[in-house]
């Protein structure tokens, strides 16, 4: 095979190997960034869930799986266009790799993962413990949140591109570029821990945080102390954002801890663990918030009703003309 444009050698690996795996990316990247948009934006649109201070962080949860989802979408489509263009995988730099779009995605999500899961989890154990306090603070508080979730992973990005500018002269990557190939081995130790601590670092907050609530509910009868809403949505929230933590640390965590100590395994059927964290926490925060459901119902009630409008107008429209045109005809006949 000839060296395509833009590569440094040629491997032995096959580039079709893994094909499926890329088409499941993209799939799976596709859903994931679609419906956390839809999502997301359906909380933004409704001036009354915005205002809500759980629910603005749902939304930043679900702009955060958004990159999550382009994360996956990029690096499929990208591999894709390898494979369907060699018969084997060209070969090129470390920082070759490191330079292409998904992999700067990959170094942004990484961390980030463990950080959102940890501030949310530090912003429950506030709501807890402190509920006369979390209920007067204001909007801003969250958007300070989401501030730090979004710009702390954003860190890793110059050091990886720095790191691995050092090893742009050795052609020896083949061009699937995964993380690991992007990256030097202290820095993709130091994403994947800091992945690791964030998520385990909830366990801390959310023991405590599950000690406090039944605690809660025992001294009081469960019925008078579910009867409060604001009782309703702190526990609602809660159990939320714990099992998105969980979801985290199954098709996160273990993984990654499974990897550190085993380097030399196949990574993709991790990286689909992986990836179906984003569609698992789709399904948990349909299932979990019923205000959110009801919301979106009311955006596609709406847009029937406006297409069924636009319809009934067009179709009164066309109604008029035709008996327009007639009329016309029929005096014309007239004369």
């Amino acid at each position: 095979s000839s060296l395509p444009s833009g590569f440094c050698g040629l491997s032995t690996k096959m580039a079709d190997r893994d094909i499926l795996n890329y088409n499941l990316y993209i799939t799976g990247g596709t859903l994931i960034t679609v419906f956390n948009l839809a999502l997301g934006f359906t909380i933004i649109c409704h001036k009354a869930i915005r205002q809500q201070k759980e629910y603005l962080i749902y939304a930043g949860c679900m702009f955060f799986d958004v990159l999550f989802g382009l994360t996956y979408l990029s690096s499929g489509a990208y591999r894709l266009k390898i494979a369907n263009e060699n018969t084997i995988y060209p070969m090129t730099t470390k920082f070759g790799c490191m330079m292409t779009v998904h992999n700067f995605l990959f170094v942004y999500i990484t961390p980030g993962a463990g950080i959102l899961v940890l501030i949310t989890a530090i912003d429950r154990f506030i709501g807890v413990f402190f509920p006369t306090k979390y209920i007067v603070l204001r909007t801003r508080y969250v958007y300070f949140l989401l501030f730090l979730i979004f710009t702390i992973p954003l860190l890793g990005i110059p050091v990886a591109v720095l790191t691995s500018k050092a090893y742009n002269v050795e052609c020896d990557q083949h061009a699937a570029c995964i993380l690991s190939q992007a990256v030097t081995y202290q820095v993709y130790l130091g994403l994947r821990i800091t992945r690791i601590l964030g998520s385990l670092a909830c366990v801390l907050f959310y023991v405590p945080i599950s000690i406090k609530i039944f605690l809660n509910v025992s001294r009081a009868s469960s019925v008078a102390y579910m009867a409060t809403s604001q009782n309703r949505r702190l526990i609602r929230m809660t159990v939320t954002v714990i099992l998105v933590t969980v979801n985290t640390i199954c098709l996160y965590v273990v993984p990654d801890i499974y990897l550190l100590f085993n380097p030399n395994t196949p990574t993709f059927a991790f990286y689909l663990m992986n990836m179906s964290k984003g569609l698992v926490n789709i399904v948990i925060f349909l299932v979990t918030q019923k205000t959110l459901r009801k919301a979106i119902m009311q955006s596609l009630m709406a847009k029937g009703a406006q297409r069924s409008r636009l319809i009934s107008v067009s179709n009164n429209h066309e109604q008029k003309t035709i008996t327009v045109t007639t009329s016309r005809t029929k005096k014309f006949a007239m004369k």
